[in-house]
């Protein structure tokens, strides 16, 4: 006996094109990789105000314009909010550290 399944006709199975998706493009993903022959971006900036936004972490404003806010859960307390800093990229993101201070946070340019 024939079963059901055996009595469906035959269909041909049709191709479908696909959008052709951009190539994968070599500064694709370059951020995250460290800089040719292993150097750091380093760069310096002038902090003109800082404040603390409503979840406790501090923003920056540049002299340059540019707001930059912490990222991580340290805790500085500094007396001045205007001061020179150091800014360097590593794998993660980048560091500020003012000058003339140990402390180091982890920030991201917000504006």
């Amino acid at each position: 006996t024939k079963s059901s399944a055996d009595a469906l006709p035959v269909v041909e199975t049709a191709t479908v094109a696909k959008e052709s998706a951009p190539v994968l493009d070599d500064d694709i993903g370059r951020e995250n990789m460290a800089p040719a022959g292993g150097e750091q971006l380093t760069v310096r900036g002038e902090v003109v105000s800082c404040r603390e936004n409503l979840t406790g972490k501090l923003v920056f404003t540049f002299a340059s314009g540019q707001v930059w806010q912490q990222k991580d859960n340290k805790n500085p307390r500094w007396r001045d909010c205007e001061f020179s800093v150091t800014i360097r990229k590593d794998y993660f993101g980048y560091i500020m550290k003012p000058d003339n201070n140990d402390k180091e946070l982890r920030i991201a340019r917000v504006k």
